[in-house]
């Protein structure tokens, strides 16, 4: 008899959990509020058109950050936006999880292990 795993889920499927957590994110009152790591599908009120860009800015207000150039700014908030996709798709795949927003969320993976773990990055 042949023994079946659990097929993981699909990319749709785990897009489509988090769309769905972030709409059903309304209970948080502040989104600037502690903990230190916020939660990136707690944030009501961000679904609307710019909402990324908004939530950067919160973000940037937050922690402080300021980019030198418009395009620095721009490349910024494109790997913030990577980053909320890819803690929201990690959220929906471990509800029980808690994934957020931290005062790295704008660096690259690459750049947060050359600055902060030691490690070269290839």
């Amino acid at each position: 008899m042949e023994k079946r795993g659990r097929n993981p889920p699909s990319f749709a499927a785990v897009l489509a959990a988090a769309v769905y957590l972030l709409y059903c994110s309304a209970g948080a009152s502040d989104p600037l509020e502690d903990p230190k790591i916020r939660p990136v599908t707690d944030l009501a009120g961000h679904r609307r058109v710019g909402a990324t860009e908004r939530r950067f800015r919160d973000f940037m207000r937050r922690y402080g950050k300021e980019y030198e150039s418009r395009e620095e700014f721009g490349r910024r908030l494109g790997v913030f936006a990577r980053y909320l996709a890819r803690e929201a798709e990690h959220q929906a795949l471990d509800p029980t999880a808690v994934h957020g927003i931290t005062p790295f969320s704008d660096l690259t993976e690459e750049e947060f292990e050359r600055a902060f773990m030691g490690m070269a990055a290839n």
